[in-house]
């Protein structure tokens, strides 16, 4: 896989402050990304007569790549392995297409977070699944056209969750070193990778992550409210 990046413009100067960046899953945390997925999986599941639960995607499919965690999933629906190979091959091309095609666009308090980001001069970068030819086009579609967001794929055919080499490379992408970024997670596997990076960390759980054990991260809330992002902007004046 190639890592890919894009910039539009440079955020504001903040006098007498070192370089400091906020970066984020792109598709978790914009376009609720991993309700997307598990859409399509239920979906091609429900073909075959199986039902995919909440419980079940939690389990088996928040982190690892499809070819590792269908079998496994197919194993504990009473499923014949042989099927896993098809169903591997649809997965991954609908998935792709359901997240680079969604029509889902960022809500406004996301968006006045990233304004206020980087009206105080914080760097933003976002981790992606999908590498492509022009992330212009991706965060316009999502609307976040004119932000100024540095987007990199993450390097591995191996793991869903960014690994901690992912953030380095990203906080490296974006020209500030780790003890100067905060990391806005969606799973207890990014979160953990982030800390080991050596930054601050912010967790955005969602319906199938709210479970998981997020000992470590700076915060941790349900939803991107008020009180959240108010959070976010205060760790990042404690950020160096």
């Amino acid at each position: 896989m190639v890592d890919d990046q894009e910039s539009v413009v440079e955020p504001a100067a903040v006098e007498d402050k070192p370089a400091r960046a906020v970066l984020f899953e792109l598709e978790n945390v914009v376009i609720d990304g991993r309700r997307i997925v598990h859409e399509v999986l239920a979906k091609l599941l429900k073909e075959t007569k199986l039902k995919l639960t909440p419980a079940l995607f939690s389990r088996f499919c928040l982190d690892s790549a499809p070819a590792r965690f269908i079998p496994e999933l197919l194993e504990a629906l009473d499923k014949q392995q042989s099927a896993s190979e098809k169903l591997v091959k649809a997965f991954d091309e609908q998935r792709r297409r359901a997240l680079t095609d969604s029509k889902a666009q960022a809500s406004q308090p996301l968006k006045k977070l990233l304004k206020d980001l980087s009206g105080r001069g914080a760097f933003l970068g976002a981790l992606t699944e999908f590498g492509t030819t022009d992330n212009t086009k991706r965060l316009e579609k999502m609307g976040l056209s004119g932000m100024a967001i540095t987007v990199q794929q993450i390097s591995t055919d191996e793991k869903l969750a960014p690994t901690a080499d992912a953030w380095l490379k990203l906080a490296k992408a974006v020209s500030a070193s780790s003890s100067a970024c905060i990391a806005i997670v969606t799973s207890a596997a990014s979160a953990k990778a982030a800390i080991s990076a050596g930054m601050r960390c912010v967790v955005l759980a969602d319906e199938f992550t709210a479970f998981q054990d997020f000992g470590g991260a700076d915060y941790v809330a349900d939803a991107l409210d008020e009180d959240a992002a108010a959070g976010i902007l205060e760790l990042l004046e404690s950020t160096v």
